[in-house]
């Protein structure tokens, strides 16, 4: 029973540290949580560990309702009426319907280790935190940080002032004020940059998808890719076609924390009867320490 409590602890404990196993760890989680429940007599231990997984399935809620739309910002305005069964039920402060994404989950963020630190207390033995609780001054200086780091992304320089006029990047702040102009130039002289990479590799791809060059059409596509294997195998020359054109090529960042990008085009076909068709493609890149590859191609 006691490894049962331990395994149970150090799975919520476990899950702060989760990066992009982030479904993983919360699946692991709620299922430690759920064995316990049944197995383990102590009320007390039942309710820390209940109430904890509660925390960890409401930021899950509030994750994915901010995350509707991949290129939102934690720095946007969102409605507290959409999620006020949350914001009631942690009693957040709101001034009003609108407030920031950031603003909830800062006050969010306290509730997360509360009831995990009352369970490591209950049991005996608990396995060491990989992620203890930081005191109020390293959660200021954390949430403060990473409030910066989203509102330089998002050039959301003003933002950050008004919610941290004493913050650990003022100075930063106003000094990206002044220069926004140019950030932004550098931001659209990089994106060029990027186009320029992904026509020439996407060029180099229809030429293998035209020839059935299943080597170089397969270097493309990513380990994730749908179907890999049998998109790879099911590729054959296409003598009828003569040559390709690609027009209208362009390229947007799909996921603002990652070198994912989404490339539109239309793929104008010759074939040897002079006969012509056009497609219209949706290729998602991603950036690797080898290559650009492809995720998702429609």
């Amino acid at each position: 029973m006691s490894r049962l409590m331990r395994q149970m602890a150090f799975r919520l404990m476990a899950f702060y540290r989760c990066g992009s196993d982030y479904a993983l760890r919360l699946a692991e989680a709620r299922a430690a949580v759920d064995d316990a429940a049944r197995t383990i007599d102590n009320p007390a231990i039942r309710r820390e560990a209940t109430a904890a997984i509660s925390v960890f399935k409401d930021l899950d809620i509030l994750r994915q309702f901010f995350n509707r739309n991949l290129l939102s910002s934690l720095t946007e305005n969102t409605r507290v009426s959409d999620v006020y069964p949350i914001v009631h039920k942690y009693n957040i402060s709101y001034p009003q319907d609108k407030t920031s994404k950031a603003e909830i989950y800062r006050q969010m963020m306290p509730h997360r280790r509360m009831h995990v630190d009352r369970l490591a207390a209950l049991v005996s033995n608990s396995p060491k935190d990989p992620s203890p609780t930081l005191t109020p001054e390293q959660q200021t200086a954390v949430t403060d940080d990473l409030t910066w780091s989203r509102a330089a992304r998002d050039m959301s320089y003003e933002w950050y002032l008004r919610w941290y006029p004493q913050g650990r990047h003022v100075e930063e702040a106003r000094q990206s004020i002044a220069r926004k102009g140019e950030i932004q130039k550098e931001r659209d002289d990089r994106l060029e940059r990027i186009r320029k990479e992904l026509e020439s590799v996407t060029q180099k791809l229809f030429k293998a998808y035209v020839r059935g060059d299943k080597a170089t059409y397969g270097s493309f596509l990513s380990g994730s890719f749908p179907s890999r294997a049998m998109f790879i195998k099911r590729l054959k020359p296409q003598p009828e076609v003569a040559s390709f054109e690609i027009r209208d090529f362009q390229v947007k960042r799909y996921d603002p924390d990652h070198e994912l990008y989404r490339a539109t085009m239309n793929v104008h076909y010759f074939s040897i009867s002079n006969k012509q068709r056009d497609y219209r493609n949706y290729i998602l890149f991603s950036k690797t320490d080898r290559a650009w590859e492809i995720v998702e191609w429609h």
